[in-house]
């Protein structure tokens, strides 16, 4: 039950995390029904599942609710993800790549975006780990490390296909939870270890118990610290940088999205630091009561309440890097609004221009 409440959750709350999660439910169902088909204590394990189907029906009536009142609802907004998305996704490669990344020694914490493309295979030292855990666990014939060594080789399999799935840019945040499987191999492998000491101990009665039970609860402790440890939040920390810098745009831009006509449009032209100010505007712009909203197509960042389709727009702004900004403001219809360059010491050398049109046309290639 705690595995099934366990992955609704957090299927529902990233679908990112849909791979780990199906197989982790996996693993639980087909242990189960392993111990029904054998025989040992065949109605309790009957009872648990049917107990546990019931527990998972409750945990996805608000989804199905949701698929019966809305088209299209999330459920199949979830299947068109995975069957007819029309973006390039990374690929198995990539997602090889990343994995590789999460299992080396040291691990890199953000995994994705330029990473991806720009660095090589990692050697998985870790994943050398679990086949030297995997292979004693089986030869011992113990039961319980031997379960978590399939789950956590499962979860690396899974998350390799999960990553080579995800399409469009492959921004970090989209993979931290390949940590999850990071996390379940040395987990895997701190329990054979721990099962290995106790087995082997010389000590006996409670010296041998307490031995174990310290063991495991070290094992979970570094389970979890591998996960919250794990991620990184440097890209995070580095948007109040970026806006500090900026802060000069804000106000003008404002100012002119407060006698524009609504709704506004609000696009980017590189999706760098362009897009942390982008997110900064919408941010105030929302507290200030005025109707600024992204493209439909960035709905899976900002949610349904803060895009809208291009073509309903009544005006457009734009958020232009460097150059860009002289490229946008031959487009006839355009007029600057501000363009600021921080100083050479702040560390943004980029100059940020902002441009405004008081009606839609086809923005070409803009985000």
């Amino acid at each position: 039950m705690v595995v099934v409440v366990a992955a609704s959750f957090a299927m529902q709350a990233h679908i990112g995390t849909s791979a780990i999660a199906v197989s982790m439910l996996g693993i639980a169902a087909a242990g189960l029904i392993a111990m029904i088909w054998s025989g040992s204590d065949r109605q309790r394990s009957v009872r648990t599942a049917m107990i546990a189907f019931g527990v998972l029906v409750v945990c996805w009536i608000p989804p199905l609710i949701d698929q019966l009142r809305n088209s299209p609802g999330n459920l199949r907004e979830i299947i068109s993800f995975f069957l007819d998305n029309e973006e390039q996704p990374v690929g198995l490669a990539g997602g090889l790549r990343m994995m590789s990344q999460v299992l080396t020694l040291p691990t890199h914490t953000d995994v994705g975006l330029t990473m991806l493309p720009q660095h090589s295979y990692r050697f998985p030292y870790v994943l050398v780990a679990l086949v030297a855990a995997t292979w004693w666990a089986w030869r011992k014939n113990w039961r319980s490390p031997l379960a978590l060594c399939a789950m956590a080789w499962a979860s690396i399999v899974v998350s390799i296909f999960g990553a080579s799935r995800v399409a469009g840019l492959p921004f970090p945040y989209l993979f931290r939870w390949m940590w999850v499987a990071g996390g379940l191999a040395w987990a895997a492998v701190g329990l054979v270890g721990i099962t290995e000491l106790v087995e082997e101990s010389r000590w006996s009665g409670w010296w041998q118990r307490w031995i174990g039970v310290v063991g495991r609860a070290a094992v979970g402790v570094v389970f979890i610290a591998a996960i919250v440890m794990g991620t990184n939040m440097t890209s995070l920390n580095g948007w109040s940088d970026e806006v500090k810098a900026y802060e000069p745009v804000f106000a003008p831009a404002l100012d002119a999205l407060r006698h524009a006509p609504k709704p506004t449009l609000l696009l980017v032209t590189d999706i760098t630091v362009d897009g942390s100010v982008a997110n900064e505007l919408l941010l105030r712009a929302g507290e200030d009561g005025l109707d600024l909203k992204r493209p439909e197509k960035w709905s899976f960042v900002y949610g349904s309440g803060r895009v809208i389709a291009p073509s309903s727009a009544q005006s457009v702004m734009v958020i232009a890097v460097g150059a860009a900004g002289e490229r946008v403001l031959a487009i006839p219809g355009y007029r600057l609004v501000t363009s600021y360059e921080p100083p050479k010491d702040s560390g943004y050398p980029d100059r940020i221009t902002v441009l405004l049109r008081d009606d839609y046309s086809d923005q070409g290639t803009f985000n």
